[in-house]
Order: structure tokens, then sequence, then C-alpha cells
């Protein structure tokens, strides 16, 4: 099956974008890019990639930009040059999340593209449009969402709770294919797990009654968009809150807060920066900004929690 990928590839890098490139890498690549593609691999999918990258940082994901239209033009007609230069009849696409910018962004591309190609193939890589349709559009948003999507041939969901979205759409088909990365930590056994009870234990015992002789940090990670909807204000609220009922018990144990990922609104932002002119949580929160690497394997390998808040429908779960 020869398969057009539409879709961006990092940077910016981010969820979505790192497993679209992980999906090319495993079909064999862009054979756009080869002067002598491979045989078709063992699922028999040929990809030819259209990197539709529409923002350059994070700042710009989901912002108008008057630029952007002329960037739709320039990746459609590649998608068209493709369809007829290789023969590819496959559409694949990553629609956006409920957000007014991006769903035009999604309308264009479908009115543009759709024609030329004989199947569409959706991968959801974000969930709650279906709701976010129902209860933030007009019925002329749902109406010109449904006209330029529906039927979609398949839906690719990451989980169950992607399939109202799918559904809403009315795909023919709909299949849960959970992401999965190379292993992170192959040396957790030897190099990790040891430290980690240790470090277990010991708060064990100091809930228990069993003070050590001095001060026990305990390293929190946040690692996602500094964003509300990510769960960067209730996750700072959360551990205030712990740290104050710390200080009420008089337990010998301090909280450390690290925040890593981009600010994507200047607004969030200085909502952040004023949060932090407060002295306690000065004392509890730093912003480590956007980490890759050995960075970001260093403060995994440090966290003694990782801290991932569950959002329902733009309300997060504590």
């Amino acid at each position: 099956m020869k398969l057009l990928v539409f879709a961006h590839v990092p940077p910016p890098h981010h969820g979505q974008s790192y497993m679209v490139q992980l999906m090319l890498n495993s079909f064999g690549g862009n054979r756009r890019r080869q002067p002598q593609p491979p045989a078709p691999d063992a699922f028999g999918v040929e990809c030819y990639h259209v990197n539709a990258r529409f923002s350059k940082t994070f700042e710009d994901i989901g912002e108008f930009q008057g630029g952007k239209i002329f960037l739709i033009l320039w990746f459609w007609a590649q998608a068209v040059w493709i369809r007829f230069r290789y023969g590819v009849e496959n559409f694949y696409y990553v629609p956006a999340p409920g957000k007014r910018v991006a769903l035009f962004r999604d309308w264009l591309v479908m009115f543009l593209c759709r024609p030329f190609f004989k199947r569409v193939i959706l991968h959801w890589h974000a969930a709650g449009l279906a709701k976010w349709l129902e209860t933030e559009t007009s019925i002329t948003a749902r109406a010109a969402t449904y006209r330029l999507f529906k039927p979609v041939d398949l839906s690719i969901v990451l989980s169950r709770y992607n399939v109202a979205d799918a559904e809403k759409l009315r795909s023919r088909l709909i299949h849960v294919v959970n992401n999965g990365i190379p292993d992170p930590c192959p040396d957790f056994e030897s190099a990790i797990r040891l430290h980690r009870r240790e470090r277990f234990a010991q708060r064990q015992k100091i809930f228990a009654g069993e003070f050590p002789a001095r001060l026990v940090t305990v390293n929190l990670l946040f690692l996602a968009h500094c964003t509300r909807e990510k769960g960067l204000f209730a996750t700072i609220e959360a551990v205030r809150r712990a740290s104050r009922e710390i200080i009420r018990r008089q337990l010998p144990l301090k909280l450390k807060l690290t925040l890593a990922g981009n600010f994507v609104t200047a607004e969030e932002q200085a909502e952040f920066d004023r949060l932090r002119q407060d002295p306690e949580i000065a004392a509890l929160a730093q912003h480590a900004g956007f980490v890759a690497g050995g960075r970001k394997e260093k403060l995994y390998r440090e966290a003694d929690l990782f801290l991932f808040p569950r959002v329902i429908w733009g309300k997060t779960s504590r």
C-alpha cells in the first residue's frame, strides 16, 4: 500500500510529531528521499511524506498567521504531485483537537487534498474534537466539518477515549493502536530500580515516624507543554497543598517540583511568572524549559514522582 503521510515531524518536538517520525522510520522512511527505495516492509506499506509543518515554534501552534495559507497551498501542490508521480491513493492525516484556527486549517486541507485521493486515513493523537464541535462551535462550523471529513475510510485512535471523535465523523473502520516508543531506560533494573526502592523505603519510614537526621528532598517532575490544559497550574497548586500538609505534620521532607516544557502562550507564561513571585511557590517550583537528550534523561532518573494530571474535557482531574 502506498501512503501519503501529510503530517509534520520535529521540530518543533512534541508527542504527535515524534510519533509521526517513528512511524515513518518503522515503515522504511520517506521514499521520496531515497534514490533507490527498498522493497516494501513486512506490512507492505510505502510512505511518501509531505512535511506539513505549519508552525516553527510552540508559540506558533494554533495561532492564525497569513503565511500559513500559502504553506497549505505549497503542501497541497506537493501532495498532488506525489499522487500522480508515484500513484499514491491513500491520504494519511492527523486531525486537530478542538481549536478554531486548527479546525479552519483542517477544512482547507480536506477541501484541497481529498478530491485527489481514494481513501482517507485519520490518526487521532488528540481527543475531544467531537465534544468541542457540539458545545463550542456554531451549527455552520459543525456542518462544514462533517461535509469535508465524512465519511472517513479508517480512523486510528490511541485508546478507547478517542473513539467518540472517530465515530462523530462516521469512520467506516476504527482501530485502537496504542503509541509506543523504544525503551528509554534499558538499564532500569540494574541502575535505577534499587536506588528507587531505597528512597521509597526511606519515605515510608518517615511516614511511620522514624525521622532521619537531615531533611529529605522529594523530586517531583512535570514534563509536558506548560499549559493550563496539560495541568500546569493544577500541578503547582497540588504541590503547594502537599507542602503545606508536610509542614503541618512537621515531617522532615522537602518537595522540589521541576517543570520541564515550553510555554505555548505568553499569557500562561505571565501567569506562571506572577505565581513565582510568591516566595512559597518560588521555593517549590522551578522551570527547566524544553529538555531533550541527556538533560531529559537526567530529570527522569532523578525524579521520585512523575506528575501526569488527567484532563477530561478541559478540566483537570486531581
